[in-house]
């Protein structure tokens, strides 16, 4: 049996476009910082250098990038995260969540719903 997932991957896309558009702004502005950092560690008599002004940006610097980071990868569909969702959803009865995977009966034990996994199949054979 498999599962049309394409309104979970388009879900994943989404969160990422959600990621990448909170993080828009604030990747703007420490562009726009360290710019004025650049800027200004050219100017002549200045005494502090542009490593020791860097360090301050460092957090900020990390906390962005991760979540672009984050934003590109689930944008790109999520990898990883989305398989094992899929794979955990797969087997798991739609109204309650049992795992229905070692279960040989035509209703899910802890419900009574009908098990998705048996659907159509006679003697472990798929019947058209």
């Amino acid at each position: 049996m498999t599962l049309d997932t394409r309104y979970f991957a388009l879900a994943v896309r989404a969160i990422g476009l959600v990621v990448l558009a909170f993080a828009a702004p604030d990747l703007a502005t420490l562009c726009v910082s360290f710019a004025s950092l650049v800027k200004q560690s050219w100017d002549p008599g200045t005494t502090w250098s542009l490593v020791d002004m860097g360090w301050s940006y460092a957090p900020p610097t990390v906390r962005v990038l991760v979540e672009v980071a984050i934003g590109i990868y689930l944008l790109r569909g999520g990898g990883a995260i989305a398989r094992y969702c899929v794979r955990v959803s797969e087997f798991s009865c739609p109204a309650c969540g049992y795992d229905l995977r070692d279960v040989q009966r035509d209703l899910c034990p802890e419900c009574g719903c009908v098990n998705v996994l048996r659907v159509g199949k006679h003697n472990g054979e798929s019947v058209s």
